[in-house]
C-alpha cells in the first residue's frame, strides 16, 4: 500500500496554536469533570501551559493529532498531564498490540513521526468509542472502509434514529467527522483504522 498519498494529507500547526487548542480543550473538559479544579489559579495555568507545550511536541504539532487529543480531553474531562501519560504508555501499548494482531509491521515502519502520533491518538479514541457506544464503533468502521462520505440513512438502516444521532454526535465529539451531517473522515485516520482495527 502506498501510504504517501495519505501521509501527505497530514499538516502541522504553529506551536502556539497547538498549545492553545490543547489548553482550551482541557478547560472545556474540566467543566464536565467533577474531579477537576473549579478555578484555574495563575500557577496552575503556568503548569498547564508547560504541559500543553510538551504534549504539542509529543504530537509533533500534527494538526490531526492535536485535534484528536483535544477532542478526547474535551469529551472525557481528561487533563493534559493525564492525556500525556495515556499517549506515552497506553497508546504505545495499543499500537504494539494492534500491530501484532494485524501483522501491520510494514505499514507502521513506513510512517514518520506525524503518522505515529496520529496512530496513537486515533487508537485511544477508537478504544474509548468502543467502550461507550457499539453503534458509533460500527459506524466508524463503515466510514473508514468507505473513502467517500457516509450516508447515515444507508449506514444505519433499521436502527432507532435517536440512537443513530447519538452515535454520530459521539464521532463528532472525538473529531472523527466534521459534523453529524457530513460524515467524512480524514483520509489518514481512516487508513489507520483500516490497517490496525479491521473488523
Amino acid at each position: 500500500m502506498n501510504t504517501d498519498i495519505y501521509y501527505n494529507s497530514l499538516s502541522v500547526v504553529a506551536p502556539s496554536a497547538a498549545r492553545q487548542k490543547l489548553l482550551s480543550a482541557q478547560m472545556g473538559g474540566a467543566s464536565r469533570s467533577t474531579s477537576s479544579r473549579r478555578a484555574f489559579p495563575a500557577f496552575a495555568l503556568h503548569y498547564d501551559r508547560g504541559q500543553a507545550s510538551a504534549l504539542a511536541v509529543e504530537l509533533n504539532f500534527c494538526d490531526l493529532a492535536v485535534r484528536q487529543a483535544s477532542a478526547y480531553m474535551a469529551a472525557t474531562g481528561c487533563g493534559i498531564d493525564n492525556y500525556r501519560t495515556l499517549f506515552r504508555e497506553t497508546a504505545r501499548g495499543l499500537l504494539d498490540c494492534h500491530v501484532q494482531e494485524t501483522g501491520a509491521h510494514k505499514f507502521c515502519r513506513r510512517l514518520g513521526d506525524l503518522g505515529h502520533a496520529v496512530c496513537k491518538t486515533t487508537l485511544l479514541a477508537v478504544e474509548k468509542i468502543e467502550d461507550e457506544n457499539e453503534l458509533a464503533s460500527e459506524m466508524l468502521s463503515c466510514l473508514a472502509a468507505d473513502k467517500e462520505s457516509g450516508s447515515l440513512e444507508l449506514m444505519c438502516l433499521g436502527e432507532y434514529w435517536g440512537d443513530v444521532e447519538r452515535a454520530a454526535n459521539l464521532l463528532v465529539d472525538y473529531s472523527f467527522v466534521d459534523s453529524s451531517r457530513n460524515m467524512r473522515m480524514h483520509p489518514f485516520a481512516a487508513m489507520v483504522i483500516r490497517q490496525l482495527c479491521p473488523d
